[in-house]
């Protein structure tokens, strides 16, 4: 009903993410980042994702940097 109410999509990514699909938490995750892009949780949850799965892309090092420098108001 509200496409803009970060909070709620924030909870949608959150069980996507632990019950569904991590990709599709993830698609939320930076879906509330396209709203706010300093939503703290949301940028740590990704900061934390991409650095524990580096391994498995190669690009995941540079996103986990990225979130780590949005947690740091950099």
């Amino acid at each position: 009903a509200a496409p803009d109410n970060v909070e709620a999509r924030f909870q949608v990514a959150m069980t996507l993410l632990e019950h569904v699909s991590e990709d599709q938490g993830l698609v939320w995750l930076r879906s509330v980042l396209q709203y706010d892009p300093s939503h703290q949780e949301a940028n740590r949850i990704l900061f934390e994702y991409y650095r524990d799965h580096a391994s498995m892309n190669s690009s995941f090092s540079r996103l986990s940097k990225h979130h780590e420098q949005q947690l740091n108001g950099e």
